[in-house]
């Protein structure tokens, strides 16, 4: 069974990682404050798990009290890069793709 979800994360991992490749080519095909948006939100996506990470283990440190706090406020600041990406993403669809269909 652990193989499955060795499986799972490689491929979420993978999947990051290209998202992280596709911002950077974007990026430099198309710089906006909405592609910048959408890299700093990709770039989060990887850091913030391993981020997740040494922060419960510091709280266990302190005991369970603590990682139970940890938990609480990780679940408030995990979302953070994907509304990042999300607002970057919006703004890219609704403001810079009509202005390079313009330009055509």
């Amino acid at each position: 069974m652990e193989i499955i979800y060795m499986v799972g994360g490689a491929i979420a991992t993978l999947a990051k990682f290209a998202l992280l490749v596709l911002c950077i080519v974007l990026i430099l095909k198309l710089k906006s404050n909405a592609t910048i948006l959408m890299l700093t939100g990709s770039v989060f996506h990887i850091i913030f798990p391993i981020l997740n990470i040494i922060w419960t283990a510091l709280a266990a440190r302190n005991g369970a009290d603590a990682i139970v706090d940890s938990v609480y406020l990780l679940n408030i600041f995990k979302n953070i890069p994907h509304v990042l990406f999300t607002i970057g993403f919006g703004v890219f669809v609704v403001r810079d793709i009509p202005k390079q269909l313009k330009n055509r």
